[in-house]
């Protein structure tokens, strides 16, 4: 059976956090991974025009 990141998180990685001395439920030593959605990047023509060429140094 796959492991999802939660669940790795919960049954290996909090389990080896809490033997090396850290609160796993103290949110100020650790804190879980969060979703974050920013969105896409607004592209312009000349920003996809000056992507498109080479870079010359």
């Amino acid at each position: 059976m796959t492991k999802t990141e939660a669940q790795t998180r919960r049954q290996i990685i909090d389990k080896r956090l809490k033997s090396a001395g850290s609160e796993v439920k103290n949110p100020i030593q650790v804190t879980e991974e969060l979703d974050i959605w920013i969105g896409l990047p607004r592209w312009s023509s000349r920003t996809a025009d000056a992507l498109s060429r080479p870079s010359v140094f």
